[in-house]
């Protein structure tokens, strides 16, 4: 079956940039690339994110009252989080205005199938399901626990009962969510036309102000506490003294200040009541006069390649499993990682070989494993020749793109129920 000329409409949870966001935006480079049409749907709107879909020729549409679920490592729903249970029950209460509008889209619009980019759209996939949508639903989060497994359980059962098509990133989160009974796995995109040039790193050492001399690390991860900025930081703690010329490049760790009245009493009133956001506590770690001259904090990077390459070496600490797109990003440079022996990062680190395996949240452990290859540089820049050599195996581009392609032409060869539309949902 050919498939140029069809019509993909994705549904993208995120909205703000990040590992999700990039990961889509290569897919869709290659899908039109191959000669279909991409549309995507922000149930969060946001302008960055918007241009780097319709830069690469991507209709966008907002539909805001579409439900995320927040039962997953990057959104936790908890009841000793209250704001996050306030958006989750008012979201909730808002699912049929979203779906409902998602369908009208569907009906103007024609896609031949809808491609969901998340696990928190179980909502969605549920109401696209039963109004007969050609569906592919792409589970880009590992399954976390809590609430005696009730909500986990929900998901499991969402992913088992529907779309035409699961996609998992690694075989490790296909077994962990439905236990291998349906899916198939496809790791995220990660293209690469040619390495950075040396003109290219050094702008980016400068911009981050690396001297000669200086020992310089990546670290992708923002100041999410599910990346491991804590430890991350005791570490540093602990090695500074010893490495005075450490350098923790971490691009992603400056967020815009919000700019909605609610946004910036948040930010002003919450801190003072103990309530600081994760992401707010590390800001005030990080200006530790010990720590503040080691990160080296940027905002969003769009090509990221050229700025781990100016490292010896990548740390990927989280506390939590998922995909690691970093440690992809870092080996496709041929530059080694050391990260969280948990599903997901260990299905990308071959231990001792392509970089190095340490307890979740073992701080002595990372300061032991980052010492180990300041002092033997050159054992860190073998296992980054081995990482590429195995990145460009595993993760090449225009492999994935095909099995999405082909994943597409069975779903649109067996799917019969959307010849004559969707079944609305609307009264």
């Amino acid at each position: 079956m050919t498939l140029a000329g069809r019509h993909v409409l994705f549904v993208q949870h995120a909205g703000t940039p990040g590992g999700s966001v990039v990961s889509l935006r290569y897919l869709v480079d290659g899908l039109i690339a191959a000669g279909l049409k991409v549309s995507v749907v922000m149930a969060i709107p946001h302008a960055e994110v918007r241009e780097l879909y319709e830069s690469c020729g991507a209709e966008v549409h907002d539909i805001p009252g579409i439900v995320l679920f927040r039962h997953t490592t990057a959104g936790w729903a908890s009841l000793s989080a209250p704001r996050a249970c306030v958006y989750q029950a008012r979201s909730l209460s808002h699912a049929d205005t979203g779906h409902r509008a998602l369908l009208r889209l569907i009906e103007r619009e024609g896609p031949d199938l809808v491609h969901l980019n998340s696990v928190t759209l179980a909502l969605t996939a549920r109401a696209l399901s039963q109004a007969g949508v050609p569906l592919v639903w792409h589970v880009r989060e590992s399954p976390v626990s809590g609430y005696f497994g009730v909500r986990r359980d929900f998901l499991r059962r969402s992913l088992m009962a529907y779309g035409d098509e699961v996609v998992f990133l690694s075989d490790s989160d296909r077994h962990d969510w439905v236990r291998g009974e349906r899916g198939a796995v496809v790791p995220n995109v990660v293209p690469i036309k040619s390495l950075p040039t040396a003109e290219a790193v050094e702008r980016e050492r400068a911009r981050f102000g690396i001297d000669q001399g200086d020992r310089a690390i990546a670290y992708v991860g923002g100041l999410a506490r599910i990346k491991g900025i804590f430890p991350l930081a005791e570490a540093v703690r602990r090695l500074h003294p010893r490495y005075p010329g450490l350098r923790i490049l971490a691009p992603g760790a400056i967020m815009p200040p919000p700019t909605s009245f609610k946004g910036r009493m948040a930010r002003a009133v919450l801190p003072r009541l103990g309530l600081a956001r994760d992401y707010e506590q590390a800001l005030r770690i990080l200006e530790e006069p010990g720590l503040k001259r080691v990160f080296r904090q940027s905002g969003f990077v769009h090509d990221i390649l050229p700025v781990i390459a100016a490292t010896e070496f990548l740390v990927f600490p989280s506390t939590v499993p998922h995909f690691a797109r970093p440690v992809v990003e870092a080996a496709m440079v041929a530059r080694p990682a050391i990260g969280s022996d948990l599903a997901g990062v260990r299905d990308l680190i071959d231990d001792g070989e392509t970089g190095r395996l340490v307890p979740a949240g073992d701080v002595a452990r990372l300061v032991e494993a980052l010492e180990s290859w300041l002092e033997d540089p050159g054992h860190a820049r073998n296992l980054g020749i081995t990482a590429q050599e195995r990145a460009r195996e595993r993760f090449d581009a225009a492999r994935q793109v095909e099995h999405v392609l082909r994943i597409y032409g069975r779903v649109l060869a067996t799917h019969r129920v959307f010849a004559d539309g969707p079944r609305s949902l609307a009264p």
